[in-house]
């Protein structure tokens, strides 16, 4: 009996979903396709920066068994999936992303979501939702909106800065109350303490920013989830229901393109089409649609 190296227990499942699709222009990437996959990704660095903070780790296989599907065109490669936790596609068409899809579908793995550029997701989606998971929630249209320069419309908040690590306390409770207004259940449900943990590293690093108002009760919170050198893509943006619509989201939102814009060249982020205020703020700052994301829950 041949015993598999610490490191690649997934391949075997990952070849048998890839050989059930019987299509010749897939392969699971290794490390001799990795320049390929990162021009590849840098082609458009703000519709996919998942994947390139991915690659910070190298091409694969990565934690718990995750790894990066390609799709190759007269031997070039022409579209890429990451196959982990999530499920995440770049430079991809619905076709190719439907034959994704059945590959993440034979895997037979729980998946926490989908989601990236629509047409891709749709293609994904089309395969996926056969699988073993139902989806409590499909988006299928977020616009995807970046930002350059500092806003000119509106100053920054000067009451807006970095969380420190010893208001983990103070962050928690507004990270988790934009989880269930966006999801419509608590991240605790479970018990788990993964979510304290990711509020915890994004604060250790810098990435998680809080307002407060004149009595020093805090009134803003964002997240800068993920961050390369070429954008930084905001996450979790929570201001108290009791205090929207009165222009804190706007200088709150200033102020973390500016502090973004400190650490990438771009600020994005995607939002829900249906949620119109929040989409006027960011217009309001500078934000302009540059794409559409879908996602698809878990």
């Amino acid at each position: 009996m041949r015993i598999l190296p610490q490191h690649l227990p997934w391949l075997p499942s990952a070849k048998r979903a890839l050989a059930a699709v019987n299509e010749p222009g897939l392969r699971i990437l290794g490390a001799a396709d990795e320049a390929e996959l990162l021009a590849l990704v840098n082609t458009e660095p703000i519709h996919h920066v998942f994947l390139r903070d991915q690659l910070n780790d190298g091409i694969g296989p990565h934690k718990a068994g995750g790894f990066f599907l390609g799709y190759f065109q007269n031997d070039q490669l022409s579209a890429a999936c990451w196959l982990g936790a999530n499920v995440v596609p770049t430079n991809t068409t619905m076709e190719i992303g439907a034959l994704f899809g059945a590959v993440a579908r034979n895997l037979g793995r729980l998946f926490a979501s989908v989601f990236g550029p629509a047409k891709a997701v749709h293609g994904i989606w089309s395969q996926l939702h056969s699988g073993r998971q139902n989806a409590f929630g499909v988006r299928h249209n977020q616009p995807l909106m970046a930002i350059s320069a500092p806003a000119t419309t509106v100053p920054p908040s000067p009451q807006v800065r970095t969380a420190r690590t010893d208001e983990f306390g103070l962050v928690l409770p507004a990270s988790a109350a934009m989880f269930r207004e966006e999801l419509g259940f608590s991240p605790f449900i479970n018990g788990d303490n993964s979510y304290q943990e990711r509020v915890k590293q994004l604060i250790r690093h810098g990435h998680t920013l809080i307002g407060f108002d004149d009595q020093d009760r805090l009134n803003f919170k964002a997240d800068l989830g993920t961050v390369t050198a070429e954008c930084a893509q905001v996450q979790g943006v929570w201001v108290p229901p009791h205090l929207r619509g009165k222009g804190v989201a706007r200088g709150g939102m200033a102020a973390v393109v500016e502090y973004g814009l400190g650490l990438s060249t771009h600020v994005s982020l995607y939002v829900n089409d249906y949620n119109t205020p929040a989409r006027r703020v960011y217009e309001h700052v500078g934000f302009e649609q540059i794409g559409a994301f879908a996602t698809v829950l878990f």
